[in-house]
């Protein structure tokens, strides 16, 4: 190779060289700067565990001397949860109490809805010592399906909006004059109350779902993003040992639904009337009997689910058909299914935000059908 050109190959390695290391040095200065802290915030987050239900109160507090403008949205609610130690039993063999101190990782929740800029949520204005309350459901936060540390004893911190790697005041929760944005609150943590059989709460009972010859079998909880994917299966057993037999036929089961504000409502597709033929027949056992694949978003108005929450839907089976052959059934009458609690994550993307009640309209209802059972 000519002697020119190795210079020039030598200066263009040298280059290279150099340049690199001017980057590594500049990404090192990046990351060696100091992180900046947001000043204490006068605004505070609380939050209160309401007993016997999922419908939770957060509450901002302004603990300031003069008025602030704060961004409220339910949807800005994140949680850390943290499992109680396990109790370890003095008497059980090393390799027990090994397994017995495998507490549950850590988890953390936030919603589907979750975000952090708030150039477009909603504000309030906090005279001093004022509070803004709302409620808010933990299953939105954390879905049906509860995360193995989230249990009675667990200790939860709960967090409003959220920081990022540079301070923004587009994720500003608290606006307030100063040169740095407060973008996240913080809770104090608390502990959840009760104990394995009390928490997390059951559904309402659902009047009619026990003690009638048939039952209907459907899952404790189902979720999607929105109303049309939402789907379960309905099966139909005999609660006695001998087989009953009566007309069905798919359209024979309607929904019944709350909506998380209280509204309820009925879906069905049942024609004016059914004629008692033989092929309509079917044989209902403890082991076996008809089924159907239910979804909300076709036998119901995708309308009246257009809002992001917790519902509660369950199934009503109706067979009175007047036979018209010598077969008749064993079995005239109705069924009604547990209550299904119902999450849509997102719901309608037109949905206009509004404050959820703090009282559960749920354990409302579960209290005045005790009520009525005395």
């Amino acid at each position: 190779m000519p002697l020119f050109s190795r210079l020039a190959l030598a200066s263009l390695c040298v280059a290279a060289l150099l340049d690199a290391r001017t980057t590594l040095a500049q990404s090192r200065g990046r990351r060696a700067q100091p992180v900046i802290e947001q000043p204490p915030s006068p605004v505070t987050l609380s939050v209160e565990q309401q007993p016997r239900t999922l419908r939770w109160r957060f509450s901002l507090t302004n603990r300031g001397d003069r008025p602030m403008d704060v961004a409220v949205d339910r949807n800005m609610l994140a949680v850390e949860i943290t499992a109680p130690a396990p109790a370890i039993d003095p008497a059980a063999s090393p390799r027990a109490r090994r397994r017995a101190a495998r507490a549950p990782k850590p988890a953390r929740c936030r919603g589907a809805l979750f975000h952090s800029n708030t150039d477009e949520t909603a504000r309030a204005q906090l005279a001093p010592g004022q509070s803004y309350s709302e409620g808010f459901d933990l299953r939105s936060l954390c879905g049906v399906r509860f995360p193995r540390a989230l249990v009675a004893g667990s200790t939860l911190t709960f967090t409003y909006g959220a920081r990022g790697r540079r301070p923004s005041f587009a994720r500003a929760v608290v606006f307030h004059e100063g040169a740095v944005p407060i973008e996240e609150l913080r809770a104090e943590p608390l502990t959840v109350a009760g104990d394995a059989t009390s928490f997390p709460p059951s559904a309402p009972a659902s009047e009619g779902s026990e003690g009638g010859p048939v039952e209907l079998r459907v899952p404790r909880a189902i979720s999607a993003d929105r109303v049309a994917g939402l789907s379960f299966r309905a099966s139909l057993r005999a609660t006695g040992s001998a087989p009953l037999r009566a007309f069905y036929r798919p359209s024979m089961l309607s929904l019944e639904v709350r909506t998380p504000r209280g509204r309820a409502f009925r879906c069905s597709d049942t024609p004016l009337g059914y004629v008692g033929l033989p092929d309509y027949l079917r044989t209902i056992s403890r082991s076996s009997g008809p089924a159907a694949t239910l979804s909300p978003g076709l036998l119901c108005d995708r309308a009246l689910f257009g809002e992001a929450g917790v519902y509660l839907v369950r199934v009503v089976f109706e067979s009175n058909v007047e036979t018209e052959t010598s077969r008749r059934p064993s079995f005239r009458g109705g069924a009604v299914s547990p209550w299904i609690s119902a999450l849509i994550r997102r719901g309608s993307p037109v949905e206009r935000y509004v404050p959820l009640p703090e009282q559960d309209p749920f354990a409302t209802a579960a209290s005045d059908a005790a009520q009525r059972a005395r």
